[in-house]
């Protein structure tokens, strides 16, 4: 068996050729790297803000209150929120591009294997999912409720398309944007600690959080870093995020940090007294199951050999 490279050094590529392309001399003291990576988040939240109040007010307008408390609830809210992650993704990009200098390949956004880094993404996050809600429903933490699809394919398709504008969202945002920008100035682990740190942090807001679901979702984050850093590509991990959402929501019925979905195929139901197994109000990330399944995928990711082509990057 290989042995773990816990130091990272095969990783380094990916950071040098950022290093090597930046020119921005903040980015040289690492620490400089926070507040201006909250001050892109804070534009891209008030960019959405914008666009939500003027989308509120044409409904109104046009169509009535009606159409504006539709709009703004259940399903027809979350798909909102869900395409409206594109608007990060756009700041990052042009942050990245214009104040750093970087390529998007250093971002990531690489042609080679890119469609089979999706699909390969896709496979880990529903092997993951499903394994995380199997081992629930072994454990007696969940029931099977059977098929319980009421809605229409129009509207889950949707919800693929939003989890797929999500999930990169967030990968470029905490792991092309501050994990790489971190990365070029400070120790490869603190990188990935400090972004993943932030991206659970992030979720604080939401329903249902605990002590257990931080835990979680910070580990997640190194999952995630990891993925990224091992593939030298966004794809990938940005699948895998996207796919890990849609199947504990539209899937398997679940709550996807604290959201509760409509639209599923399958509900398994949740049983009093197993919080710390299914993940309680939280929905699967707050549970032990997820935590076991996320610690076998560090475990591999560890031992997965470094793609060939991050290790041609320039290295000064």
């Amino acid at each position: 068996m290989k042995q773990p490279d816990w130091k990272l050094s095969k990783v380094q590529p990916v950071f040098h050729r950022a290093k090597a392309e930046a020119k921005y001399n903040l980015l040289k003291q690492w620490y400089m790297v926070l507040p201006i990576f909250g001050g892109t988040v804070l534009i891209s939240t008030l960019i959405q803000a914008f666009v939500i109040i003027a989308l509120s007010i044409f409904m109104v307008i046009v169509f009535g209150d009606e159409s504006f408390d539709a709009l703004l609830s259940g399903d027809a809210e979350l798909l909102l929120m869900l395409f409206l992650c594109a608007v990060p993704i756009v700041i990052s990009v042009l942050y990245c591009l214009l104040a750093e200098r970087r390529s998007l390949r250093s971002m990531g956004f690489t042609a080679r294997c890119c469609i089979r880094d999706y699909l390969v993404g896709i496979a880990v996050a529903l092997a993951m999912m499903g394994g995380a809600v199997g081992l629930a429903w072994l454990g007696g933490g969940l029931e099977f409720t059977g098929f319980t699809f009421s809605g229409n394919a129009g509207m889950l398709l949707l919800f693929v398309i939003g989890w797929m504008i999500q999930g990169l969202s967030e990968e470029v945002v905490y792991r092309s944007h501050l994990m790489i920008s971190l990365g070029m100035g400070a120790n490869r682990w603190v990188a990935i600690g400090i972004s993943a740190v932030i991206f659970a942090a992030a979720h604080l807001g939401n329903d249902g959080i605990t002590l257990f679901s931080v835990v979680n979702l910070t580990l997640y984050g190194i999952v995630a870093a990891l993925y990224y850093l091992r593939t030298d590509s966004v794809w990938g991990i940005a699948a895998m995020h996207s796919f890990w959402n849609c199947a504990q929501g539209n899937l398997f019925g679940q709550k996807v940090s604290g959201i509760v979905l409509e639209a599923n195929l399958f509900t398994f139901t949740q049983k009093e007294g197993y919080d710390w197994l299914h993940g309680g109000s939280f929905g699967p990330e707050g549970g032990a199951a997820v935590t076991l399944m996320l610690l076998i995928g560090l475990a591999v990711l560890l031992l997965l050999p470094q793609r060939e082509s991050s290790t041609s990057a320039v290295q000064t």
